[in-house]
């Protein structure tokens, strides 16, 4: 038997330790649909986000993750979702609102300074029956140049590259891979 054999238990657990050093901190993300929704449809309370902000319509993007985000914000001042039309270059180049947690009216939220629950931390999160925790964000389907850069996906869908951010104080924020909503998806989207 050849003496490199015993060594094959310790090089697997090297190797998982190496693996979860490299995976992103903020989880794994899987983007699941898109679909086009007015703000008046929106069903949560009148003092979310996206029923607040000045958009009269949104691209809500569904994606999916083992990572409970509740749990992640318990230990970070925020999470963000970000977009760009892919590559993801600019992590704010595409306006989006988020994340949310499916199935609860209320954004998730991170901890205050003192330590506490930010207001609209949702408790609990439910898997569904792959596992999964089911998120959204809300995508503004389009933007004039101004200070920021135009894009127009309703006239133009385009690949949309997503991730979600944790900004640090110091050094490059916490950020998940990036996930795409295909521009084939956001196309049947509009069309709906």
């Amino acid at each position: 038997m050849p003496q490199w054999t015993r060594y094959g238990p310790v090089a697997a657990g090297l190797l998982a330790l190496i693996s979860a050093a490299c995976a992103p901190s903020l989880g794994a993300y899987r983007f699941e649909r898109v679909d086009m929704v007015a703000r008046g449809a929106i069903d949560a309370p009148a003092d979310f986000e996206p029923k607040t902000a000045p958009h009269p319509a949104y691209l809500r993007v569904h994606f999916s993750s083992e990572a409970n985000l509740n749990t992640l914000a318990e230990t970070r001042e925020a999470i963000e979702a970000r977009a760009d039309l892919c590559p993801f270059k600019n992590p704010q180049g595409v306006a989006v609102l988020g994340p949310y947690a499916v199935g609860q009216a209320l954004a998730i939220r991170a901890r205050t300074p003192e330590g506490g629950a930010a207001p609209g931390l949702a408790r609990v999160l439910e898997r569904d029956e792959n596992g999964r925790y089911a998120y959204t964000a809300y995508v503004v389907p389009a933007r004039s140049g101004g200070t920021d850069k135009a894009y127009d996906l309703t006239a133009e869908p385009r690949d949309l590259c997503l991730a979600l951010e944790a900004p640090r104080t110091s050094g490059k924020p916490e950020r998940s891979n990036v996930f795409v909503a295909p521009a084939a998806a956001i196309r049947a989207a509009l069309g709906r």
